[in-house]
């Protein structure tokens, strides 16, 4: 008997190990697929407005209308709708003080307005505006007419329609900084630094960096999917909210429970007692049926606790008439 309880003792210690182990083994799972998720998660930042939980990158195929060169992205179509907004002067008919907005000009103000569709901007990698992508801009705007809007005070192309919809007062860009290139990304909020230093990372519309290609790789892909609306022309629709990270969670958990269920029941199966005392087993000399073994389970062997023979069969087997209420005479 002894050395059965020892034995439940010893099953029930391999059992704790085990249970460690695999606790260890999914948590450790469970932090390295979080630590990789983490830094593919969207940060709010200017026009690139999202509500928590923030959501992950995602790969939307067929890409944006506006910024198509970041297929991997952090925006989404109001994104992209608050974007055209902020540089529609630069791509209105041409107005009475200017034969028309600059080429050049119209595509350096996407560059820098597609900025936050940058998956390394999107995530926070990329926090600052290269330097020489500052001087690209103000020298191909150089000559062009902006002015500062009357309710945010940002910076916007001019034209007739912009300048009467937000009470604009245009002048050339040149006039509006006369501090160079760097006062012309600081009225943007943007923080210049060198890129030649190495040390940072920065944006400058460039799409062919390595760095592109890793933070976007295993990326959900979204489909677009084709809705018809009032005007029965189609429209894209995107969710950029992920449930990737949510199954992962629902994975771990179940096969948590299905290994504590199959360990349980392992233990229990072995903790059966395999002995059987003349009590329990035998026929007595009084010809009584031969009782059932006590109740065990994986906890009782877990424990090293003894079964106790209940008082009803020590009296039937002693011979003694059983009486659950006598009272002492």
């Amino acid at each position: 008997m002894s050395c059965d309880i020892i034995l439940g003792h010893h099953i029930g210690l391999h059992g704790q190990v085990f249970l460690s182990h695999l606790l260890i083994v999914l948590w450790t799972s469970f932090k390295s697929t979080r630590a990789q998720s983490d830094h593919r998660t969207c940060k709010p930042q200017g026009l690139l407005t999202l509500d928590a939980p923030y959501p992950q990158l995602q790969v939307l195929e067929g890409g944006l209308p506006f910024c198509p060169q970041f297929p991997c992205t952090c925006c989404n179509r109001s994104h992209i709708t608050a974007m055209h907004r902020s540089m529609a002067g630069a791509f209105d008919e041409p107005s009475s003080l200017s034969s028309s907005f600059s080429s050049r000009c119209a595509e350096m103000l996407k560059i820098i307005a597609c900025r936050p569709c940058d998956p390394m901007v999107g995530v926070g990698l990329k926090e600052k505006v290269c330097r020489h992508t500052c001087k690209a801009w103000l020298s191909a705007c150089r000559n062009d007419y902006f002015g500062f809007d009357s309710i945010s005070g940002a910076l916007v192309p001019c034209s007739n329609a912009a300048a009467t919809s937000r009470l604009l007062i245009c002048s050339r860009l040149n006039a509006l900084v006369p501090e160079g290139a760097e006062q012309l990304c600081a009225l943007e909020g943007l923080e210049v630094v060198d890129a030649e230093a190495g040390a940072t990372l920065c944006y400058d519309g460039s799409t062919m960096s390595s760095d592109l290609g890793q933070i976007c790789e295993g990326a959900p892909v979204v489909k677009r999917r084709v809705r018809t609306g009032r005007s029965g022309g189609a429209s894209s629709s995107e969710s950029m909210f992920s449930w990737s990270a949510l199954w992962v969670k629902l994975t771990l958990a179940g096969v948590l429970l299905y290994f504590i269920n199959m360990v349980r029941g392992w233990m229990k199966k072995r903790s059966k007692p395999k002995w059987r005392s003349n009590l329990h087993t035998g026929h007595s000399s009084h010809g009584l049926s031969p009782l059932k073994g006590p109740s065990w389970s994986w906890w009782n062997m877990l424990s090293g606790g003894q079964s106790v023979v209940q008082t009803s069969a020590s009296q039937k087997l002693a011979g003694k008439p059983y009486r659950p209420h006598a009272h002492p005479r």
